[in-house]
C-alpha cells in the first residue's frame, strides 16, 4: 500500500509541475500512471486487456475506411447521431454503433449522449493523412504478418537479419523486402511516405530542440537575414567558401529540413535535403515552392552510394538506421564518416535508444514491428556505441527526448 500512496503522490507532483509548465513531468506522470494500474489490476485483467488491444485497431480501420470517422469529424466538434451517420456512410445504424462503442471507451470518439458522438483531439489528429497512414500500415501490414507467422516458425524460423537464401517474416508473407514492395505497389509508397511525413509533422518536441541547436551552433555568426548569408562564408567553416551547414539525409519531403530553416532563418550555411527521386516524384509543387522559398536544395542520393556533400557542419537522419541491420548501417554510415571533417562536423541520429535494463515498452515494441516489417532493429545504448565506433565514430552525448520516445545521438569523428 505504501507503494501505491508513493505512485499516487508522484502523479499529483507531477502534475502541478506541469501545471507551471514543466513539460518534462509528463513522462513521470505517465509512467507512474502505467506503474499504478499494473499495480491495481489483476494478472487476469492484464493478459485479457492485451487480448483485446488488436479489437482497437480492427476498429480504427474501419472508422477510416468506411468513412465514419471523416463524417464525425466534418462536423467539427458538433454532435452527429448514429442515424445520421447511417445516412452519411451508407452502413446498418447498428453495425455503426458497435464499431464506435469501441472506439468512445478508448476516448478515441466522444460520446456525448445515446449513439451520438462528437470529434475530440485524438478523432482530428487520427483523421489527419499521416494518422492514416499509420493506420494502413500497421493493420494491412502486420495483420497478414501476424497470421502468418506461427507458419514462418515453422517454416524455417523468424530471421532477423536475413541473408539471401532467408526470407524475413514481411518477405515471407507479401513476397517480396518491404522496399521492393513498395517500389511495385505505388499506393502502399504512398502510405509509407505519407507515414513518415506524418511522424516529422506531428513530433511534438522536434530534433533540434532535443539537440539544442541555438546553444550548440552558437558560433555560427548569424548577422544577416538574407538568403544569400546562407550560402557565403560567414558561417564558421572548415574553409569551404561555400559551406554546407544541415544536410538531412534520406529526408523524405524535408518535413525535418524545412522545419530546421523556419525556426533559424538566420543561421547561415547551405540546407541541402537528399532522397530517392521515387521520394522526390510525390513531392507536390507547393511544397517544392515552400522548400525553395526556404533555400533547401534537393539532391537526389542514395545512401548506399559515396556521400557528395563534405565537411558539412551538420549531417542528419532521422529513422534510417533502425531500417537497417548491422552490416548495411556500416556502409551508409561509413559513407558519413568518410566526408566528415574532424573536429567540426557532426553526425545527428534521431532514433530509439534503448536502455540496456528496465526498457519502455513503446521502444521495445517498436523494435519488435522493426524486425516484423522491415528485419531492422531499434538499438540499445552499448548498441548504438559498438555500431557508430565501427565506423570511426564516437557519440559525444545522447540527448534525451521523453522516455520511450527517440533520442538525438551526436558523434563525431575519433
Amino acid at each position: 500500500m505504501a507503494y501505491i500512496n508513493s505512485l499516487v503522490q508522484t502523479i499529483q507532483d507531477g502534475l502541478n509541475r506541469e501545471a507551471l509548465g514543466d513539460s518534462s513531468s509528463r513522462t513521470v506522470v505517465t509512467e507512474a500512471v502505467d506503474d499504478l494500474k499494473a499495480q491495481v489490476d489483476a494478472p487476469w485483467d492484464i493478459l485479457w486487456e492485451t487480448r483485446f488491444e488488436i479489437l482497437n485497431s480492427i476498429c480504427k480501420r474501419l472508422a477510416i475506411e468506411t468513412g465514419i470517422l471523416h463524417a464525425i469529424v466534418t462536423r467539427d466538434g458538433n454532435p452527429i447521431t448514429s442515424s445520421e451517420l447511417a445516412e452519411k456512410t451508407n452502413l446498418d445504424k447498428q453495425f455503426i454503433e458497435r464499431l464506435i462503442r469501441v472506439l468512445t471507451a478508448r476516448r478515441i470518439i466522444s460520446e456525448v449522449d445515446v449513439c451520438t458522438y462528437a470529434a475530440n483531439d485524438v478523432t482530428r489528429l487520427l483523421d489527419t493523412p499521416g494518422s492514416i497512414a499509420a493506420e494502413k500500415y500497421f493493420f494491412d501490414f502486420l495483420f497478414p504478418i501476424g497470421a502468418n507467422l506461427i507458419k514462418c516458425v515453422k517454416d524455417g524460423g523468424i530471421h532477423q537479419f536475413p541473408t539471401k537464401d532467408q526470407k524475413g517474416p514481411f518477405e515471407f508473407t507479401f513476397g517480396a523486402p518491404i522496399f521492393d514492395f513498395l517500389e511495385a505497389n505505388k499506393e502502399y509508397k504512398v502510405v509509407f511516405d505519407n507515414l513518415m511525413s506524418g511522424r516529422r509533422e506531428g513530433t511534438e518536441v522536434k530534433w533540434f530542440h532535443t539537440y539544442p541547436v541555438a546553444s550548440e551552433l552558437a558560433s555560427i555568426r548569424s548577422n544577416s537575414q538574407s538568403e544569400t548569408a546562407r550560402s557565403h562564408n560567414e558561417v564558421e567553416s572548415n574553409g569551404d567558401p561555400d559551406p554546407v551547414l544541415l544536410v538531412d539525409i534520406a529526408g523524405g519531403r524535408g518535413h525535418d529540413i524545412y522545419a530546421f530553416a523556419t525556426e533559424f532563418p538566420d543561421l547561415p550555411g547551405r540546407l541541402i535535403l537528399e532522397d530517392l527521386p521515387s521520394t522526390f516524384a510525390n513531392v507536390d509543387s507547393a511544397r517544392l515552392d515552400m522548400l525553395r522559398s526556404a533555400g533547401i536544395e534537393m539532391l537526389q542520393y542514395d545512401f548506399f552510394t559515396p556521400q557528395p556533400i563534405h565537411g558539412a557542419r551538420l549531417y542528419f537522419m532521422r529513422d534510417i538506421c533502425h531500417d537497417w541491420p548491422d552490416a548495411e548501417c556500416k556502409r551508409f554510415l561509413g559513407n558519413v564518416a568518410k566526408v566528415m571533417t574532424k573536429g567540426y562536423s557532426k553526425l545527428l541520429l534521431d532514433e530509439h535508444v534503448i536502455d540496456d535494463v528496465n526498457a519502455n515498452h513503446r521502444a521495445a515494441a517498436s523494435d519488435m514491428l522493426m524486425m516484423l516489417v522491415l528485419t531492422g532493429i531499434e538499438r540499445t545504448r552499448s548498441q548504438w556505441k559498438e555500431l557508430l565506433g565501427s565506423v570511426g565514430l564516437k557519440i559525444v552525448k545522447i540527448w534525451p527526448n521523453r522516455r520511450g520516445q527517440q533520442s538525438v545521438i551526436e558523434s563525431e569523428l575519433m
